[in-house]
């Protein structure tokens, strides 16, 4: 994932970029740590891959679309491919998919249908609301220029931390449940 899709329009300032940069890192492993779980049990629900050779092949499966989507030039979401590979994995063991996985299946497609519009309707909200603050508020044009930049600092930041937690279920989902992962012990406190 590239600085601009986390950092939007502050990509173009340098130094604020640097700052996103260094404190990116932060919210990206922040929010895979905190945010990726529930992610992770979104997806391990809805495929439920119980081998590693199958959590290979769905992972293939979502790399190789991802990559034909790529050549083509078609915008493509690792998210979208992920569910696809795993509504095929599941098609391909079950002849069918699941009632639950189904009930599952359609909320993710509902949500992925309405996030662009509501998306749409906050950014015309906030925005408006955004304008008249800073048309009523007399502020000397540096003070404003520190408050947008704090403000893309934050957005920033709240973008790192959704990208670390999509993109640990996109990424581990596949794994969750074979129980790969063992805990680590790094001592008596943890």
């Amino acid at each position: 994932m590239s600085s601009e899709s986390v950092s939007g329009c502050a990509a173009s300032k340098r130094p604020l970029v640097i700052a996103l940069a260094v404190v990116g890192v932060v919210f990206v492993i922040l929010g895979g740590v905190i945010n990726g779980p529930a992610a992770i049990d979104t997806l391990s629900r809805l495929g439920g891959v119980g081998s590693l050779p199958a959590a290979f092949t769905v992972a293939l499966a979502s790399a190789a679309a991802i990559t034909f989507m790529s050549v083509a030039g078609l915008p493509v979401s690792a998210a979208q491919t992920g569910v696809g590979a795993l509504i095929g994995y599941q098609l391909s063991q079950q002849g069918s998919i699941s009632a639950p996985a189904q009930l599952l299946l359609r909320t993710i497609v509902i949500t992925w249908m309405c996030a662009p519009i509501f998306s749409a309707l906050a950014a015309f909200v906030i925005y408006k609301i955004t304008a008249q603050i800073f048309r009523r508020l007399p502020m000397p044009l540096f003070l404003m220029d520190q408050w947008l930049r704090l403000g893309l600092l934050v957005v920033g930041c709240y973008g790192a931390w959704a990208c670390g937690g999509n993109n640990m279920a996109n990424v581990v989902s596949f794994y969750a449940g074979l129980d790969l992962f063992a805990p680590i012990h790094a001592g008596p406190w943890i």
